[in-house]
């Protein structure tokens, strides 16, 4: 989200945090022309998932739960478990004092805003960037705060257009959460933007891109395969922000064998740092293509995706 408000030239249009991961939807951004100087020239459409898929999805949840004893009596699951992820998201749609020996059909039988909003759409206007993060947010915002009702679990897309010199010739950004999402509409909704997108990017702190496991499971086996097949690969980037971020010492000491010492200027440093990083990824690519493949005649090493280091901490 923070690349993107750089490359909108926005401070933060889209929803950012420091502390956690806080985009709990797919955040589509088009451009709109200011044709009229009194109209908002920000306007924000919410999508909601249909009654059929939350449906679907609170079954599922509920699986989830089930391992962990009757839903009367329920023990706590660990936050960051999928079933401690479940629990939240129920419990985020319809209150903490849920009930959850309601079950599916007593809690789609339940009245509320959660009811109110299955299959619906709500349009927001905003003068601002910020005026409009602010209007949408509260829809987006996966705070894990369930003391009371919130929509974020249900909302399948959110489309924003704005006044985006960078998009006016027909581009669209996305932003989405990730892949193998509980909301079924909302994953269904992701591998089908991977699918037809001209370009994918993958993005991670450079601290973190090489052992970014949530980035290497995004691209599995049978996407690789389609993408290789269709002779899309290229489209694929791994992206690595806050490169201009580093600390000298840490660096050159575990890239003595770079070529590093205490006299290399900090370009240098730095552009060692980038170069192990995008060597790094290289050879998980080669590996992981290899291994996909285990069962066949192992295949040449796949070409890997572009990879681009973003020299700016925003």
């Amino acid at each position: 989200s923070t690349l993107l408000n750089a490359i909108l030239g926005e401070e933060d249009v889209l929803p950012t945090n420091a502390m956690r991961a806080c985009t709990a939807a797919i955040i589509e951004m088009v451009y709109s022309p200011l044709l009229d100087q009194d109209a908002p020239p920000y306007e924000a459409t919410i999508e909601f998932t249909s009654r059929a898929d939350w449906e679907r999805d609170l079954r599922a949840l509920y699986a989830a739960i089930a391992p962990y004893g009757d839903t009367s009596d329920i023990r706590m699951p660990e936050d960051d478990t999928p079933a401690g992820e479940a629990l939240v998201r129920v419990r985020t749609a319809y209150g903490a004092s849920l009930d959850l020996s309601l079950g599916v059909e007593g809690l789609l039988r339940l009245e509320g805003k959660v009811a109110g909003a299955l299959g619906t759409t709500v349009r927001l206007e905003a003068s601002t960037g910020s005026e409009m993060r602010d209007a949408y947010s509260r829809y987006v915002d996966s705070t894990n705060d369930s003391s009371e009702e919130s929509l974020w679990p249900i909302v399948k897309r959110v489309v924003i257009s704005g006044p985006w010199e960078v998009l006016a010739h027909g581009v669209r950004l996305v932003d989405a959460p990730g892949l193998a999402d509980d909301n079924s509409a909302r994953d269904a909704t992701v591998q089908s933007y991977l699918r037809s997108s001209h370009a994918v990017w993958l993005v991670a702190d450079i601290k973190r891109a090489v052992n970014n496991q949530t980035i290497k499971e995004m691209v599995t086996p049978g996407l690789r395969r389609e993408l290789d097949t269709e002779g899309s690969l290229g489209a694929l980037a791994f992206v690595a922000t806050h490169a201009d971020v580093f600390l000298r010492s840490e660096l050159v000491e575990n890239l003595r064998n770079e070529g590093l010492s205490e006299d290399s200027p900090d370009l240098e440093v730095v552009l060692a740092r980038n170069a192990w990083v995008k060597k790094r990824y290289q050879e998980d690519w080669d590996r992981r293509a290899l291994n996909d493949d285990d069962d066949e005649d192992p295949p040449e090493p796949a070409r890997a995706p572009t990879i681009l280091q973003n020299h700016s901490s925003g």
